[in-house]
């Protein structure tokens, strides 16, 4: 039978939990679809982005070839429905030229060019 320690948890777990996201790691896996096309329209900086995601793969650096994980706010629904409608603002403002919206934040956002808003380039689906 394993060890515990005691916390209740097995060493031998642990260490092999610990080595395996060592390995993982190392794989330098290719980020998501949609973190790859964020990044390649320019980023976070310039890409609107309204899902239902709670996090994100984002470049260390503008040169670099390593990601991280960014969480894109809070665990809470409605932080991160607070933060989709500041990104839509920030398209409709002209602040960032390109939005990506999924279904799961679509529901009563409206980026359709009008009088209204900063922003009245023509738009490309």
């Amino acid at each position: 039978a394993a060890e515990r320690n005691a916390g209740g948890v097995d060493d031998e777990s642990v260490i092999a939990k610990a080595r395996l996201l060592d390995e993982a790691a190392a794989l330098e896996l290719p980020p998501s679809a949609l973190d790859d096309i964020i990044d390649r329209l320019g980023g976070k900086a310039r890409v609107a982005e309204m899902t239902g995601r709670k996090g994100r793969m984002v470049r260390r650096s503008a040169s670099s070839s390593q990601w991280q994980y960014e969480a894109r706010g809070k665990a809470d629904s409605t932080e991160l429905e607070c933060l989709n409608v500041a990104e839509r603002n920030a398209f409709m403002e002209g602040k960032k030229l390109v939005a990506i919206i999924s279904d799961a934040a679509s529901t009563g956002i409206s980026l359709q060019a009008d009088a209204r808003v900063l922003n009245r380039r023509r738009r490309v689906h």
